[in-house]
């Protein structure tokens, strides 16, 4: 994301299942300036979109109702 987008990104796995896949995830963005700019969560992770402008996180088994970011 820095190098990319210019913006420090973190992104925190919260849990995992017996299979150790990821089931809790929370992904934060930063501004330039290093304060958080917006950050989004899912609780049944299932897909993540990363864009200049944001994230999208889709609960497992909704990933197709993601609406594309504008471009």
């Amino acid at each position: 994301m820095i190098k990319e987008f210019g913006v420090k990104v973190q992104l925190k796995v919260i849990s995992r299942d017996d299979k150790k896949e990821i089931t809790n995830l929370e992904f934060i963005r930063y501004k330039a300036d290093g304060s958080m700019s917006s950050s989004c969560s899912s609780d049944k992770f299932g897909k993540l979109i990363v864009s200049s402008t944001g994230c999208q996180i889709a609960d497992l088994g909704h990933e197709n109702k993601m609406v594309p970011f504008n471009k």
